[in-house]
């Protein structure tokens, strides 16, 4: 199936459709097709003859596509999870293998985009490449359960991850060792515990999933940092964990967590990122941007911009590392932007970072103050 037959049979079911690049990014203004879907006529000069860079197509989300929403499971099982709890759903809701994982697209009318430690729901406001577009590691997305006639309705709650049971109730359970130790990551670091809290398994034979979520949401926190930084917050999830795990024996456990730290490639901060750059994509270039005349810096002023109006009136987080690879340059010149911005007062240091924290800021859109 060719990008334009692909693009014609998705537009005949009332998606909105749009090239995109090889980098997952949209390869033409894309506000104006959140609202209205593109015609016959410029689909066709869309796809019959692709500009250079197009590589595939992406179907926007929510009411303009008739509240079309998709699941995105990105971790090691999570799909495999998710279809033995809910057959009858993943019997019947198209499904796309990706270059990590598994979309299930189902009508959720009004669903709200969302990340789980497993993926994300993708809803209004979203977007999600479809067949038969070239993933950038190599493989082309494909079917696996092929849209035919009417797409069923699904509650936003049966692609939920199963409800996962607090660390205060596993602590009525625990050991006095467990709750010793989750107090202890309590003290130093909320988010550490937050992150445990949401990694916890619910049923024996999930230890390898959620230690692979787990490692993703820590490489998030402290993404400069190397394992034995996160080790005593690994010592808690586990001690945490021992009602729920069939194996008890730390060693293996933290010998796993190991090998899930060297294996993520994208860590949970990453998902905020790749939110961020559609939201920037969305969006005028901030005109305090404009001062500045290398592609890069232009680039760090809108995606700051876009984690502020995502962050409301808190502050945000940018790991240098992170910026790097959205920047495609090198951390430490990624620093020295980060450093610039504040200098000229774009950005405001709320909390100063550590070497396991990233620093927290406060974009400021006319450069001295107002936001």
């Amino acid at each position: 199936m060719t990008l334009l037959d692909a693009a014609r049979e998705y537009a005949a079911r009332g998606w909105s459709i749009i090239p995109a690049r090889g980098d997952k990014r949209p390869a033409v203004p894309w506000k104006r097709w959140q609202a209205e879907r593109a015609n016959a006529e410029q689909v066709r000069a869309w796809f019959e003859n692709p500009r250079p860079g197009v590589t595939g197509l992406a179907v926007i989300l929510g009411g303009v596509s008739g509240g079309l929403a998709v699941r995105d499971f990105d971790a090691p099982g999570a799909y495999e999870s998710w279809a033995s709890e809910h057959p009858d759903l993943a019997g019947s809701l198209p499904t796309v293998k990706t270059g990590r994982g598994f979309h299930v697209y189902a009508i959720i009318p009004g669903a709200k985009s969302k990340n789980f430690a497993d993926g994300e729901i993708r809803g209004n406001g979203a977007y999600v490449l479809a067949p038969p577009s070239a993933h950038p590691s190599g493989p082309r997305y494909e079917w696996v359960i092929h849209p035919n006639g009417n797409i069923p309705n699904a509650p936003a709650s049966a692609f939920n991850p199963p409800h996962l049971q607090s660390v205060q109730s596993l602590q009525r359970t625990s050991s006095v060792r467990s709750v010793r130790s989750v107090r202890s990551v309590r003290s130093v670091n909320g988010d550490a515990v937050r992150a445990i809290e949401a990694t916890l398994p619910r049923n024996a034979g999930e230890r390898h999933l959620k230690l692979f979520a787990l490692a993703r949401h820590l490489k998030g926190l402290f993404p400069d940092a190397d394992t034995n930084t996160v080790r005593p917050h690994v010592r808690a999830w586990h001690a945490a964990a021992l009602p729920t795990i069939g194996t008890k024996d730390w060693d293996t456990t933290w010998g796993d967590f190991c090998d899930a730290w060297r294996r993520v490639q994208y860590p949970v901060g990453a998902d905020a990122l790749a939110t961020a750059r559609m939201n920037a994509d969305s969006h005028p270039l901030p005109a305090v941007a404009e001062q500045y005349e290398s592609e890069p810096a232009r680039r760090l002023v809108a995606l700051c911009a876009a984690l502020q109006r995502a962050a409301g009136d808190k502050p945000f987080y940018i790991a240098c590392r992170l910026a790097a690879a959205e920047l495609n340059t090198d951390h430490v010149r990624a620093a020295k932007m980060l450093r610039m911005l504040v200098a000229d007062g774009v950005l405001a240091i709320v909390e100063p970072g550590t070497t396991c924290r990233a620093t927290r800021y406060r974009f400021r859109a006319d450069g001295a103050g107002g936001a």
